[in-house]
């Protein structure tokens, strides 16, 4: 009996050792250079049958306890066209969820990335076939097999990365530089459409933004002229295409706990308009913004309803020295709504608070911001300089009135609703110059336009002097000299003029 039992101790022990052994001999195997090969080519053959598209990868280090390294990652979409390029790719994953088709990753850090989305004849988006991929399949014929599903992913990095979006269509533009974005990740499950960010950040960012002379469709080129409204029917259908995407996207809700952008820059290009000649205005055609720091908290969309905490926003616009030294409040974004409350804008020289309330049936209306938005502002302990109200009407930034008016000082309290062709002020308070005031109601149309300016109000009361009213009013306005001989003048009453 001792000599069996001898026998299999001996036989368990062998076994074992051949056991590790064959273990360690596929470990180094694994990392020779000719079984790398092999799994490269393995692994590209297999990515391109599962995704049905051109995969290519020039090198690949694989280790299966811990993840992946690779480099030369090519992937193309389904028209043969560039998706993505990465220079190196390393993955740290969980590699007993794949037994379920499941994808855990701890980290992934992606170097010298190329992303270019386009949207093809059809108008679906080059990438729809990946968002596809990672999502469940929703047919009741398939129920063995299944799409794998991203359920975990901790950290996200890209290093010396450029995204480019081009719709020739809708004529729309998009290159961004990200020398560095960095994500961490509470929870994510592409099988839910559900993600909870714990901080995404962004160092030096660049973003480049064209609106392009829009490439007509094949049924547009039938006719010889397309009108300005049917392109901006168009503008408004690939508005909101665009939103129905985000809310497949997002068909529950995200959450990003921490967002911020360190020294950035952004510039706007539309090339449908000529671009103005003045020096000192804001130009909404063309806009260069450099040196711009975000910090906002707490933001989530869920029921199609986006809110979140701007803690802190500043940029300077180089074009027209328009300087943002801080913005801050809280936002809600809700169908054509977007509310600002306990707000506060510190703009050049000027200091604007409280609330703000923007109305609109789509974005397409900020292109025609004077007579298609309406707007709504609570005013308190706000002080406004001139210079930073002419410096955004195009009409009068350069004019007499800009040059005379830009060092005033207007301190006021009230409520402020309309648009810019008309414009109504509320139980509104104001101090202007040494000894002017003014309280009541007013209405102020067609703000933009120097020539059609007109105002009217309801006046609880108008006090001021004669030196205010001589220095106040515009230089081609002649009073009689014996406005000299007056004391304080007042005025209730209503007014129009």
């Amino acid at each position: 009996m001792s000599s069996v039992a001898s026998g299999v101790h001996r036989f368990l022990w062998r076994g074992l050792f051949l056991l590790l052994v064959l273990i360690t001999g596929c470990a180094i195997a694994l990392k020779t250079e000719t079984v790398q090969q092999f799994l490269v080519q393995k692994a590209a053959n297999y990515l391109s049958r599962e995704l049905h598209t051109t995969v290519r990868i020039n090198h690949l280090y694989f280790d299966w306890f811990t993840g992946v390294d690779l480099s030369g990652l090519y992937i193309a979409d389904l028209k043969g066209d560039t998706l993505l390029y990465a220079g190196s790719l390393t993955a740290d994953w969980e590699m007993l969820a794949l037994r379920n088709r499941e994808v855990k990753i701890q980290h992934v850090a992606i170097n010298d990335a190329l992303i270019d989305i386009h949207p093809h004849d059809d108008e679906a988006m080059n990438l729809q076939f990946l968002l596809d991929y990672f999502s469940p399949k929703n047919t009741k014929k398939d129920t063995t097999q299944r799409n794998i599903i991203l359920s975990e992913l901790r950290n996200l990095q890209l290093n010396r990365s450029r995204v480019r979006y081009e719709n020739a269509e809708d004529g729309i533009k998009i290159n961004a530089n990200l020398p560095s974005f960095q994500a961490q990740i509470n929870h994510i499950n592409t099988a839910t459409m559900f993600i909870d960010i714990e901080q995404l950040r962004l160092e030096k960012p660049i973003v480049h933004l064209t609106k392009l002379i829009r490439k007509k469709s094949k049924k547009d080129q039938t006719d010889q002229k397309e009108t300005q409204q049917t392109l901006d029917k168009k503008d408004v259908v690939a508005e909101k295409k665009g939103i129905e995407t985000l809310k497949r996207t997002f068909k529950n809700n995200f959450h990003l706990n921490h967002f911020s952008v360190n020294d950035g820059e952004v510039s706007w290009t539309d090339e449908t308009e000529p671009l103005s000649q003045t020096t000192n205005c804001f130009n909404k055609n063309k806009i260069d913004t450099k040196k711009i720091n975000i910090q906002l908290a707490g933001f989530s969309y869920k029921n199609d309803s986006l809110s979140g905490n701007i803690k802190q926003i500043s940029a300077i616009e180089t074009r027209s020295n328009l300087q943002l030294h801080d913005l801050h409040g809280y936002l809600n974004l809700h169908k054509g709504s977007l509310v600002f409350k306990k707000f506060r804008l510190n703009l050049n020289n000027s200091t604007i608070g409280d609330s703000l309330a923007l109305q609109f049936s789509t974005w397409q209306d900020f292109e025609h911001f004077d007579r298609e938005v309406v707007t709504k502002i609570n005013l308190k302990n706000t002080e406004i300089v001139g210079a930073d109200v002419f410096r955004f009407l195009p009409n009068l930034c350069e004019s007499g009135l800009a040059t005379q008016y830009k060092t005033e000082k207007i301190r006021l309290d009230g409520l402020l609703s309309g648009t810019l062709e008309r414009l109504a002020a509320r139980n509104l308070n104001l101090k202007l110059g040494a000894r002017t005031e003014l309280a009541g109601d007013l209405v102020i149309r067609d703000l933009t336009k120097r020539s059609n300016l007109f105002l009217s109000g309801n006046l609880a009361y108008l006090r001021t002097d004669a030196g205010d009213l001589k220095r106040l009013l515009p230089t081609n306005v002649k009073l009689p000299k014996e406005i000299d001989n007056l004391g304080k003048i007042t005025f209730s009453g209503k007014w129009n003029g």
